[in-house]
């Protein structure tokens, strides 16, 4: 009787555990409804690059947001956000914690053979944000400095493919732009290299920042998705169609006030 009792209990303790457990996860994606048709999908993002992706009080907000909800509306979906380190963002993916990301992620070959990728929804010129008076303008330029990138970015890897052939650089990888920031700030870097308009917003705060961009070097955006998603291509034609729209140039004129002139006036 004992050793039935004890079965019982068990039985109820593992019962509840494995209803707390499913209660309490928050690492679900692709909330679906009473029929299965799905409602929401879960989006990883890295709010520390304004002005794309940022923190306002509590709220994440940005230029990748927005094109985030207009896509989610555009499918008849609803959207929730995730906040993880950038390096965070391809394991969340691979992992199935998150449908999709869009963190001024930019498509690489090295990338491209674990996770998929939309087409590009946005290209910029790479920027060198000093303190010194002589702005960096080219890759020699970065001669005997020490070089600040987001761990896990492209702009690491080009950083680190500069110091390969140059000995003289020295490269410091950090997971927040903000962190990196102090740190040129305070004299631990001497320039930073991130794309132009996160550099400029950063400048707006701190406007004893120099920027520059780095002669031909840009980026682009896109939106990363698991391998063989069955999302991508969806995505695809909803970006497509708020091109047409011209959605898509509405939220670039509301974010980017310089879009419209390449950009000019860095």
């Amino acid at each position: 009787m004992h050793v039935s009792f004890l079965k019982k209990f068990t039985f109820f303790l593992c019962l509840v555990g494995g209803f707390f457990l499913m209660g309490c996860s928050d690492e679900q994606t692709s909330s679906v409804d009473k029929e299965g048709k799905i409602i929401e999908i879960v989006m990883g993002t890295s709010a520390d690059m304004p002005p794309f992706e940022f923190y306002e009080a509590s709220e994440i907000v940005g230029y990748d947001i927005d094109i985030a909800k207009a896509i989610a509306k555009e499918m008849g979906f609803k959207l929730q956000v995730r906040d993880m380190d950038f390096s965070a963002l391809i394991p969340a993916l691979q992992s199935g914690r998150v449908d999709f990301v869009m963190a001024s992620m930019t498509p690489t070959p090295e990338r491209e053979k674990s996770i998929d990728f939309s087409e590009p929804y946005l290209t910029l010129p790479l920027a060198a944000m000093t303190l010194e008076q002589d702005a960096v303008t080219t890759q020699k330029g970065l001669s005997k400095k020490r070089v600040g990138v987001q761990l896990g970015s492209t702009h690491e890897q080009f950083a680190r493919d500069v110091a390969s052939r140059d000995k003289t650089v020295k490269v410091r990888s950090l997971n927040k732009l903000s962190e990196l920031v102090q740190e040129l700030i305070s004299g631990r870097l001497d320039v930073l290299i991130m794309e132009t308009k996160t550099a400029k917003a950063f400048q707006q705060v701190n406007p004893n920042l120099k920027v520059a961009a780095l002669e031909d070097n840009t980026v682009s955006f896109a939106l990363a998705f698991p391998k063989d998603s069955k999302w991508r291509e969806k995505f695809n034609v909803a970006i497509e169609k708020l091109q047409i729209s011209g959605r898509l140039d509405e939220i670039r004129a509301a974010w980017f006030s310089d879009y419209k002139n390449k950009l000019k006036g860095l």
